[in-house]
Parts: C-alpha cells; sequence; structure tokens
C-alpha cells in the first residue's frame, strides 16, 4: 500500500476518534503550534511531564498533521493510547504500523486484542500467528493462539496446539495451567484434573490463581471438602490472603461458583495477566503494564490485574494514577477491602487525606474485626495531629489483638504517641514502656520515651541513657540526636548540649524544632547573637503557629537570666 493510501486510512481513524475524545490541557495546547512538528515536540513534553493522555493525543494530531505517518511517532500513540487504556482507539493505529512493519509484535498483538474482544477469532487468528519474535512475545502469542482457536470453537485443536507447542524455557507452568483451564472449559474433567495438579506442583503450591481454579473445579463437582483441604494448604503459607479466605469460606459452607476462566476471552485475559505477574518486578514497570492493560480490555473485572496495575503505578510514585485503578477493584471482589486500604494509604500521602480517613473510616466500621484497618486508620489520624480520635482507633485495634507478639510493638508505639498527645500520659507511658517490652532496645521506642521523661522533667538520668542507647543504633539519626542533646539541656550541661544539638541540626537542617532547641541552648550558654540566629532560622522554616509565637517572643525577650535547675533521677 502506497504511503499515500495508508496517510488517509491513519487521518480518518484519527479524526473518528476526535469526535469523542476530549482535547489535550490548555498548556499543552498553548505550547504545540498548529504544524506536525510543533504537535510533535508539544507531545514530548507531555510525555516528560507523564501526562500520557496528553501526549497520545498530540502524536495523533502530529500523524494528522504530517504529510506521511512516521513509524515512531504512529508507534508512540498507540503505545500510550494501550497504557492508559484505551485499547480499542490504540488498535487501528496498531494495523496501521503494521502495514509499515509486518514485524511488529506489540502492535500484533494489540490489534489481535482488540480483534478477540469483538469475538472476531478468525481475525486474531491471523494476526498471532505471526507473534514469535522473542522469548516475551512467543510465550504471550503461544498462549493467546491457544485461546483464539478455543473462541473460534476448536478448543481440541487449542489443546494439542499448546501442548506440543515448543515455547521458551520455563514455560511448562504454564502450559499445564492453561491446558488445565481448556480442558476445563471443553468438559474433560480427567485431563483438567491432571493439569491442575501438574500446574500447582510446578508451582509449589504458592499461586493463588491455580489453587482458586483447581478449587473452584473441585467445588463445581460436588467435592468442596478436597477444596477446603486444598486451600487450607495454601492458607499454612499465607494466612490473611483475602482470595482464598473467601473460597474456603464459600466451599464449607457449599455455595455455587462458577469457573475461573468461564470463556475464550477470559482465557486471554488469565493469560496476559500470567505473563505480567512473572514480568513485574524484573522488567521495566511500563511492559507488564501494557499486558494489564491488554488483559483488562479483554476482562475488565478481572480483579487481580486491576490490582497489580494499580500497585506497579504505586510503587513507581505514579499515585493518582494508582488511586483510581485500586477504586475500579469490583465491589465484590475479594480484593476489594484491601484496594480501599491502599487506596486510603495513598490518598493520606497526598493533599487528600480527607477522603483517606473518610474510607478508613468506612473500612473499619463495615469491618468490625478489621485489625488492619483500624491501624491504619489510627495511623492517618495522627498524621493529621487528630490525637483523640487516633486513640479511639488504636484502642480498637489492640482489643483486636488475640495472640501478641513482639511484631506488635509498632501498634503500642503509635498508640503510645496518640496518648501522650492527647494530654493521657500516665496511659501513655504504660503504652510505651509495654511497647518497649514487647521489643526492647528498639531505639525509636527508647527516644520517644526518653524524650518524654526529658520533657515531663522526671527520670532524667535514666532518660538520658535510653536515648545514648538510641543514638548507638542510629547515629545519623538528627531527632534522636536532638533528644538525648535536650536532655542535657534539661540537665544544665550546656556545653555538651550544644555539642549534640549542633549535630542534630546539621543532619535535619530544615527542622524548627531542633533548630530552635539549639538556639536556646546557645542562649542558656551566653552566646546570645547566635542563639538570635538559630532562633530566626526556624522561624523560616514553617513552624507550627504554636512555634511561631515562642520564637518571636523568645526573640524580642530572650529567655531570661533564670537558670535551668538541674533535676535528679526521681525527678525532685
Amino acid at each position: 500500500m502506497k504511503f499515500s493510501r495508508l496517510f488517509v486510512i491513519v487521518a480518518a481513524a484519527l479524526s473518528l476518534g476526535a469526535c469523542v475524545t476530549p482535547e489535550y490541557g490548555p498548556f499543552y495546547e498553548s505550547q504545540a503550534a498548529p504544524s506536525h512538528f510543533g504537535n510533535y515536540l508539544a507531545a514530548r513534553q507531555a510525555q516528560y511531564d507523564g501526562d500520557t493522555e496528553a501526549a497520545a493525543r498530540l502524536y495523533r494530531r502530529a500523524l494528522l498533521s504530517g504529510e506521511t505517518p512516521e513509524p515512531e511517532i504512529l508507534e508512540r500513540a498507540y503505545v500510550l493510547d494501550v497504557s492508559n487504556g484505551h485499547v480499542e482507539r490504540a488498535a487501528p493505529l496498531a494495523a496501521m504500523a503494521l502495514l509499515l512493519d509486518p514485524d511488529n509484535a506489540f502492535a500484533r498483538l494489540t490489534v489481535a486484542v482488540e480483534q478477540m474482544s469483538r469475538s472476531n477469532y478468525r481475525l486474531a487468528l491471523e494476526n498471532l500467528e505471526g507473534l514469535e519474535s522473542g522469548p516475551l512475545t512467543t510465550l504471550s502469542g503461544t498462549l493467546m493462539r491457544a485461546w483464539a482457536m478455543a473462541g473460534a470453537g476448536d478448543i481440541d485443536g487449542a489443546r494439542t496446539f499448546l501442548a506440543s507447542s515448543d515455547m521458551v524455557e520455563g514455560a511448562e507452568l504454564f502450559q499445564s495451567y492453561h491446558g488445565a483451564l481448556l480442558a476445563d472449559l471443553q468438559g474433560e474433567d480427567g485431563a483438567a484434573e491432571i493439569g491442575y495438579i501438574a500446574a500447582i506442583t510446578g508451582s509449589g503450591g504458592s499461586s493463588v490463581r491455580i489453587i482458586e481454579s483447581f478449587g473452584r473445579f473441585l467445588e463445581r463437582r460436588n467435592r468442596g471438602d478436597e477444596a477446603v483441604r486444598i486451600y487450607d494448604a495454601f492458607l499454612e503459607l499465607a494466612p490473611q490472603n483475602p482470595t482464598i479466605l473467601a473460597a474456603r469460606v464459600r466451599a464449607s459452607r457449599g455455595g455455587r461458583v462458577a469457573a475461573l476462566v468461564p470463556d475464550a476471552n477470559a482465557g486471554g485475559a488469565e493469560a496476559l495477566f500470567s505473563v505480567a505477574s512473572v514480568i513485574a518486578g524484573e522488567i521495566t514497570f511500563d511492559v507488564p503494564i501494557l499486558y494489564l492493560r491488554l488483559g483488562l480490555h479483554l476482562r475488565p473485572e478481572l480483579a487481580e490485574a486491576r490490582t497489580l496495575l494499580a500497585e506497579l503505578y504505586a510503587e513507581a510514585g505514579l499515585q493518582e494514577q494508582a488511586v483510581g485503578e485500586f477504586a475500579l477493584v469490583p465491589a465484590a471482589s475479594p480484593l476489594r477491602a484491601r484496594a480501599d486500604l491502599r487506596r486510603a494509604l495513598l490518598l493520606n500521602q497526598t493533599d487528600r487525606q480527607d477522603e483517606g480517613i473518610a474510607i478508613l473510616t468506612r473500612l473499619s466500621r463495615n469491618q468490625e474485626s478489621s485489625f488492619e484497618a483500624w491501624i491504619t486508620l489510627g495511623d492517618a489520624l495522627r498524621y493529621e495531629s487528630r490525637f483523640e480520635e487516633a486513640v479511639e482507633a488504636y484502642s480498637q485495634a489492640v482489643a483486636l489483638v488475640e495472640e501478641e507478639g513482639p511484631h506488635h510493638w509498632v501498634l503500642y508505639y503509635a498508640y503510645g504517641i496518640a496518648l501522650e498527645r492527647s494530654g493521657l500520659w500516665p496511659e501513655a507511658e504504660a503504652t510505651l514502656q509495654h511497647a518497649l517490652a514487647l521489643q526492647p532496645e528498639h531505639p525509636y521506642v527508647l527516644n520517644y520515651l526518653g524524650y518524654s521523661w526529658i520533657e515531663q522533667g522526671v527520670n532524667l538520668d535514666e532518660a538520658i541513657q535510653m536515648i545514648h542507647r538510641a543514638v548507638d543504633q542510629r547515629p545519623q539519626d538528627g531527632l534522636i540526636i536532638d533528644s538525648l542533646g535536650w536532655g542535657y539541656y534539661q540537665l544544665g550541661q550546656y556545653d555538651l548540649a550544644i555539642e549534640y544539638l549542633e549535630l542534630a541540626a546539621e543532619l535535619e537542617p530544615g527542622d524548627p524544632t531542633l533548630n530552635d532547641h539549639l538556639g536556646d541552648a546557645y542562649w542558656r550558654a551566653g552566646m546570645e547573637r547566635q542563639a538570635q540566629f538559630q532562633w530566626n532560622h526556624a522561624l523560616a522554616m514553617e513552624p507550627t503557629e504554636e512555634q511561631r509565637d515562642a520564637l518571636t517572643r523568645k526573640l524580642a525577650e530572650g529567655l531570661g537570666d533564670r537558670p535551668i535547675t538541674a533535676q535528679t533521677d526521681d525527678g525532685i
């Protein structure tokens, strides 16, 4: 096909998409000149800034504004569309890319997935036949061909093809698992069971999807007691897995259940998810995202794929994208509660803390037995300085602790902080001491309890010793070193106080509290000019309103001439 004819087809496809596609943002619109090169540069800038939606639209506009379709721009446009979840929009451009380069493996896979989504299995097979350019595409192409054959009504042929395929090394597990799924779909129970057992053996019994598939197979054949044993064996490895916990409850009650993979498109989605699961963490994150997007195009309700996609975004620091994907996990999925928990945590890391706390509040109320929801709610409230509410959340979490272990120190540590900040010192002191009993010599607990005693003016000698032990473990932690310097300040040992407080301010130069403490020590040591400099420095570091008032007062009046009276260990 000549380039002029190809350009007409590309233009028609892009124009059709433009009728339903919103414009890109005003910033990039202002950057894009009404020319091919201007649109291309604006697209590159949008992609660099992480605005992949705008970048894809601008690349399409660059294609329209050019004289002939450039392969690089064409590929960027459809790959970005896939990564954004617009496979139906990407497929026409991928088809054009194949006319320019018939060996383009990802373009071929994209076109085939779109054809399968429209039940055009024969056309999908034609595209998948050439998808063997490397280990990854050979694996995915083989699995997708088998499922396209099944969709076309040839399950026997699909099973034979899959079993006889010479796939990449280590792909035997994929052959066993997907062979079992195909046999299950065909109603060949004996072959399906053999395949499932081989897959479980090959995975070491650690694959949630294989365990759930075989368990559902057994449940659908009135073998629920066997399914329960399969689930129990897995729960010994992962006691809190929500999918298998829910499956076990269902199996023990004899509830009705459908096959995990009920049709060819679900099988294709399972194949793409299987591949993405293996390569996630082993290869640049955008490649598994592309496979997950294609899988979700075939089966949007596949909660496991949606969750993995969200986690990949979160790991890459793309919090907004992760929040959006977690929100799309189906409400009926056992993974939804965990997805909501992760979504709330991500919201709490942005400027949307109120939304995160609202989600956590709903989760803790709807799941009264959820330890994780209560402790996470407590953390979120504590970070927002809503200490009294945090105390209530932590108390609920403490009440749910059945068998206390060393790992629970973090709960009591956080609980103790919330109690102390709520003005409930006796309760806070006991709680922090309990955290220290669970995890003796933990530097954070040693520091917080020791610093609190210093602030209370009690147990000063013991507090100093505790913080010294914390500093020994965290010699580069400015906050802990500040506690030690502040302890010596309270004892009236200003030379030692200045030594440690200067080191703390050097390690944490942007902390107003540390610089305020250093200013106080300078003042008491008779170094008034240095003290005023340090207080002014702290005032420029966005202190709290209370700190700002105190610093302003110190700059105007100093600390006075009254010396600090050193106290003994018992606080007298």
